[in-house]
Order: structure tokens, then sequence, then C-alpha cells
């Protein structure tokens, strides 16, 4: 089993190898305090050995709460640019995903695109797709959900406002107004196509992922880095 609570920071990967798995026999539990740190590197974890983005593969249920925190990484050809389609299946649990995170802190994209966050059977994915436009949750459907997220943040001005879907010359102008509230109603009902047609990973075998991880959990400031054949039961 494996608890990261509060004020704990849990990070697959280490200083000589960037991109991890991090496996868990048992069951994985988020508290609200908590966060997962997750670096991307590549599109590809078909070499456990060789992951290219950071991974948590749990063999019981994952309980979800906390932040996820997301940064691109470089892994010898430059920082990993992300495009249209890419799908990272950050976490997977034979046992099933309950809970969601409270907050996600994920690098920009390009004007063009956005993130969705996608749980499918058994698998966490972070997608990347066309902007959907009035889809302000970024949950793949112009719903009333968007249309909350624009009441409550209706008047803020600022970089990239979660519902500053557009401004006077159609692109979005940094303040979320009237023209945002008329972009969603023009857009409501629409949903994103191609989210359904995730993979979810094959399993793998503990005994082959437990030669590929390294993990790194800090636990209250304090990080502490298991060796590679490291296991939570």
């Amino acid at each position: 089993h494996l608890t990261v609570r509060d004020g704990a920071v849990a990070a697959p990967g280490s200083l000589s190898a960037p991109a991890g798995i991090l496996t868990v026999n048992q069951s994985f539990t988020m508290h609200a305090g908590a966060t997962l740190a997750i670096e991307i590197g590549g599109r590809s974890n078909a070499d456990p050995q060789n992951p290219q983005y950071d991974q948590v593969a749990v063999g019981g249920e994952a309980k979800l709460n906390g932040t996820l925190s997301v940064d691109f990484i470089d892994l010898g050809a430059g920082e990993f640019p992300p495009a249209n389609g890419d799908a990272f299946a950050i976490l997977s649990a034979a046992g099933g995903i309950t809970g969601a995170f409270d907050d996600l802190d994920l690098p920009p994209l390009s004007p063009t695109l956005e993130w969705h966050s996608v749980v499918k059977d058994t698998a966490y994915f972070l997608a990347v797709t066309p902007k959907l436009a009035g889809d302000y949750n970024a949950n793949g459907a112009v719903d009333a959900a968007d249309y909350v997220v624009w009441r409550k943040t209706s008047g803020q001005s600022g970089v990239r406002p979660a519902a500053d879907g557009t401004g006077p010359t159609g692109a979005p102008d940094g303040v979320v107004d009237e023209l945002d509230y008329q972009l969603w109603r023009a857009n409501f009902g629409a949903t994103m196509s191609g989210l359904t047609s995730l993979n979810v990973p094959e399993p793998v075998g503990f005994r082959t992922l437990i030669l590929a991880t390294c993990i790194a959990v800090m636990f209250f400031g304090r990080k502490i880095k298991l060796p590679l054949n490291a296991r939570h039961s």
C-alpha cells in the first residue's frame, strides 16, 4: 500500500532517470493536501525500462485527491513539445479509480490546444486535443458546468482565465465577459470526439516494472529516494 499524506509529494523518477514508473502492488491513496508530480518527456512507455513519461502502476484500487502537477522535461532532444492527439496514461489501477484530483497544475499548451483529463476503465489519461469552444472546464463537452465556470469568473482578467474563450477579435483577450458567455451559448451541447478511443495500457508484469522503477517521495519537505528495486506492497 502507498498513501501520500497532506504535505507530501510522490514523484516517479530520479536524478539519473527523470522519467520513471512507480509500482504499487496494492492500494494507492492521495490525501487532500498531497501532490502527485508527473514529468513528461515523450509519448511512449512501451519499454518499461526506458519510460518517456512518469506513470503510477497500481495493482489494487487508486483513490485520488489533492493536486496533480505536471512538467515537461528534456530527455535529450530538447523540452518535450506536445501535439494534438497525444495521450499519457499517467496512472493505471487494476482495482479501479475513485475520487478525483482537486487541482490540476498543468503546463501551458499552444493557443489552439487544451488538456483533458479522462478516466477510462482502469486508467487515468491526460490528453491533448484541439480547443472546444465554450468548454471552460475542459471535460470534453460544452454543458451547464461550463456556465458555472463562466459565472464564477465573470469579470476576471489576467493570463488565460479558464472562461476566456474569445474577445473582440475572435481570439482570447484575457478578460472573462459577455463575449465568453455568448461563445458558450452558441456551442452548448458540443462534444469532443476522439477521447473515447484512448487505449488503456496493457497490464505489465510487476516483476518487469519493478526493474524499471525509480521513485522519489517527498514527505513534508524531505525527499527520500528509494533504490531501483524498491516496491510497495
